[in-house]
């Protein structure tokens, strides 16, 4: 009777998840029902809860994105956060951060966390404290005409030596 239940208050969720997520999802290449369903898959795919994966796409959702934007963007933020052992909500809000200040399209995030992930084998450095780290400079590195790459080469050798992450 329990297994039931729960299964009920998950679909509960999930369907007024994809009520909030029709709301800011703009249908271009889907519906909110298709794009609850990439999310879904993903969710299962990574290992991530249904809840944490629907409010990740709801918050890229809510920049204009395409349906397959969006799920690239999840998967990213999803992969994130097994990578850095955070949520995914934190994950995608730090990924969004330097997407916007580096004007990154979406199809380039995946290869920022293979940085960040090279970076965090190489250094004595998290990926937690590089997304952290990322999400405190980034837009003032741009700035001052710091690439991306050396940005995270340099945080990488800095959070390594010194423990602080920006």
């Amino acid at each position: 009777m329990a297994v039931g239940r729960h299964t009920g208050q998950a679909a509960v969720e999930t369907s007024m998840q994809t009520a909030r997520l029709s709301q800011v999802f703009k249908g271009v290449g889907g519906d909110a029902k298709q794009l609850t369903q990439d999310v879904l898959t993903l969710a299962a795919a990574e290992g991530r809860s249904r809840k944490e994966a629907m409010e990740s796409a709801i918050q890229w959702a809510r920049l204009g994105l395409t349906r397959r934007e969006v799920a690239e963007a999840t998967r990213v933020s999803l992969l994130a956060a097994n990578v850095a052992e955070i949520d995914s909500l934190e994950a995608t809000e730090k990924l969004q951060a330097v997407q916007k200040a580096y004007g990154l399209q979406i199809r380039e995030l995946a290869g920022v966390l293979g940085m960040l992930n090279s970076i965090s084998n190489t250094y004595n450095v998290t990926n937690s404290a590089m997304l952290e780290g990322l999400t405190r400079t980034a837009s003032i590195a741009r700035q001052a005409g710091v690439p991306l790459a050396d940005l995270v080469g340099l945080m990488g050798a800095t959070v390594g030596a010194t423990g602080q992450s920006g």
